[in-house]
Order: structure tokens, then sequence, then C-alpha cells
């Protein structure tokens, strides 16, 4: 089993991301490859593709950070819809969706029910989210659940959002994500 799992860079003139907190401290298992992605509507996906050619994962984590979240996101959806605020390559986006004329959402493939689980045994924090927003984070998801849909890929993929962590809730959510990885391996 190989699992890709990604994290993004810091943005909005923050220090850290809490997903690339959580990405550096989890487990490195076996068959697991880990990445940082560029907060940035279209290079976060064109730089998650070429590791997908290459790696050939099974199973795709997508870690983002939602400050405003209480508590983890488990993301249900990505939706083609853009945000009007400038990623970290200062674009705006100047159109509503991400690709015009493809669908208005794709429900990821990762079993949450296995997350909940995972989650519960750590004692950490979460819900099941339906809607990633209409940032990075979303436009990430929807772009590459999109590209396994049209690749007919069997390839599951799915989004989970870390909220604003302090250091006794950061070892919470390490474990319920290494419980997660273990529950999938």
């Amino acid at each position: 089993m190989k699992i890709l799992i990604t994290a993004f860079e810091a943005f909005d003139n923050n220090d850290i991301n809490y997903s690339n907190e959580i990405l550096k401290n989890i487990t490195d298992f076996d068959g697991v490859t880990k990445l940082v992605l560029p907060v940035e509507y279209y290079n976060s996906f064109k730089k998650l593709e070429k590791n997908i050619v290459n790696y050939k994962p099974d199973i795709i984590i997508l870690l983002g950070e939602a400050r405003s979240y209480n508590a983890v996101g488990f993301e249900v959806i990505g939706i083609n819809e853009l945000s009007k605020k400038p990623d970290n390559a200062k674009l705006v986006p100047n159109k509503r969706y991400i690709i015009d004329g493809e669908v208005d959402g794709i429900f990821s493939t990762l079993d949450y029910d296995l997350f909940k689980e995972a989650f519960e045994k750590a004692n950490a924090k979460h819900f099941r989210s339906f809607s990633a927003g209409t940032y990075v984070c979303n436009a990430l998801l929807y772009q590459t659940l999109l590209y396994l849909k049209q690749n007919e890929s069997k390839i599951k993929c799915g989004f989970i959002h870390i909220p604003k962590l302090e250091n006794d809730e950061m070892d919470v959510v390490i474990q319920g994500i290494n419980n997660y990885i273990k529950s999938l391996i």
C-alpha cells in the first residue's frame, strides 16, 4: 500500500501552517511519502500531479489548515468554485469556477468511518465537513478528484482540515492521523 500525504506551506502572514506541522510529525511508515505544496490555486495541483504520476500511490491524503475550525474536519466534497482571496503567488481569481464547464462537485473517496474510528481512538476532536471552502484547499481537492475521475483511477483521495492547535492538541491530532494511516495500510 502506497500513501501520499500532502500539506501546505504557511500563508496569510503566518509563520507556520498547522497541516505542515502535522505532516512533519506523523510517523514515517513504510510506503508513505510526504509532500509540502505551495498555497497556490493551480500550482499546488501541478506539483501534486507530478508526484501522482511518479509515485503511483494507492491513497492520497490531502491536509490543509482551517484556523477557524474548532476540531479536525474530514471534508466530504470538493466544489468547482474559486475565492477572490489572493494565493501566495498573489493570484486573485477573476472567474467563478476552478475549471470552466466541469461538474459542480466531486465527493471524496476516502472512508469516513475509518477516519472517525481512528480519531475517536486517539480522543481527538473531529467532525464531518460538507464544505472545504473556496480557497486553495478546496481548489486542490477538486482538481485532484477531477483528475482521478477523468483518468478512471482507482486511487482513493480526500481532504482533512487541521485547526489551530495548542501543543497538547497537536499530539492528539498526530496520533489520530497515525491511527488513520495504520487503518488504511
